[in-house]
């Protein structure tokens, strides 16, 4: 279980300490205005004593290998005939790969191990969790890159090797992060501010739809049976931008909010077998 078994197996000059702030994905290269066939994923870092959040493009795979919203903070893998993949994968070696595997390599077992999205257990691409977290930056170089496209000539005029942008080491979990605070810090207040009956009824009509969509999709399936582990993917896609999003993600984790919905008659709930489906 865990991020790291959806690692499959370039960079920038960020270096030292500082806070990572919320990633996007995007399919528009830098200094492009328009999107083109390859995919990244957009590295947010506020260094230690600067007011300015820096971005680099840590490139991710093609465009048709995955599904999202330009901007977005989430995405899902597809399959080569366009569908939704089980699991959602980062090529271990690319720029991505490298960032995010030597994060992994740092909170694997720990505390701060739940800040990165189970792959494993389906969850899509997802990095809210890391914002607010401090890191140690540094470079490693790019042997492969390097060797196939050689040096790259910066705006000095100066020839250096390719690099890749990797996390050497987490200062802090994230609820620890100094000025702006973490994303997690920021949901916990915003879910308790939340109206419950609103983000309940969010919840309520997130399920309902997996489970007809379950029925759809399998004739056989007449009640909709459906997995619990599918709760989170459909919550951020439906409530990408909706201010109850976290308070609703939050709730449809709550096994006590899964028996109260089947008290209500909102489904069934199965606890043993982790599953929900029509009342």
């Amino acid at each position: 279980m865990g991020f790291g078994g959806g690692l499959k197996g370039g960079g920038g000059l960020f270096n030292g300490d500082g806070t990572l702030r919320p990633f996007t994905f995007s399919a528009i290269a830098p200094g492009d205005k328009k999107a083109g066939k390859w995919a990244y994923i957009v590295l947010a870092f506020q260094a230690d004593g600067k007011e300015k959040v820096d971005t680099q493009h840590l490139f991710l795979g093609g465009v048709d290998r995955y599904q999202f919203e330009e901007g977005g903070d989430t995405a899902v893998s597809l399959t080569k005939e366009g569908e939704e993949a089980d699991k959602s994968t980062i090529g271990k070696n690319t720029p991505a790969g490298r960032f995010f595997g030597t994060l992994w390599a740092l909170v694997e077992g720990t505390e701060n191990e739940g800040i990165l999205p189970d792959l494993e257990a389906g969850e899509p691409l997802n990095f809210d969790g890391i914002n607010g977290l401090r890191v140690t930056l540094g470079q490693e170089k790019d042997e492969k890159g390097t060797r196939e496209k050689g040096q790259k000539v910066g705006s000095d005029g100066v020839s250096r090797d390719r690099t890749n942008t990797i996390v050497e080491a987490v200062l802090g979990a994230p609820a620890a992060a100094a000025k702006g605070g973490s994303k997690l810090a920021a949901a916990g207040k915003k879910a308790a501010k939340a109206d419950d009956t609103a983000a309940r009824d969010k919840a309520d009509a997130i399920v309902q739809q997996l489970i007809a969509d379950a029925k759809k999709a399998d004739k056989k399936n007449k009640t909709g049976e459906t997995p619990v582990s599918k709760f989170k993917m459909a919550a951020l896609r439906a409530l990408a931008k909706d201010s109850d999003k976290d308070a609703v993600i939050k709730l449809l984790g709550d096994e006590g909010y899964r028996n109260d919905a089947a008290e209500r008659g909102a489904f069934a709930y199965d606890s043993d077998a982790e599953t929900v489906a029509e009342a």
